[in-house]
């Protein structure tokens, strides 16, 4: 496992109230983020929240 990749997962891991709470905010939210992450080729993508 690369630092990169463990730096997402924690990321993830620290910020899983905020997921959470989008994913009820938007019935859709993880469906949406499954289908950006299978049109991509190089599957990574930055999950950055923006205010």
């Amino acid at each position: 496992m690369t630092e990169e990749r463990l730096s997402s997962l924690a990321t993830t891991s620290i910020e899983k109230d905020l997921i959470n709470t989008l994913s009820k905010n938007d019935e859709k939210f993880n469906e949406k983020i499954i289908d950006k992450f299978a049109l991509l080729k190089e599957r990574k993508i930055d999950l950055i929240f923006k205010t």
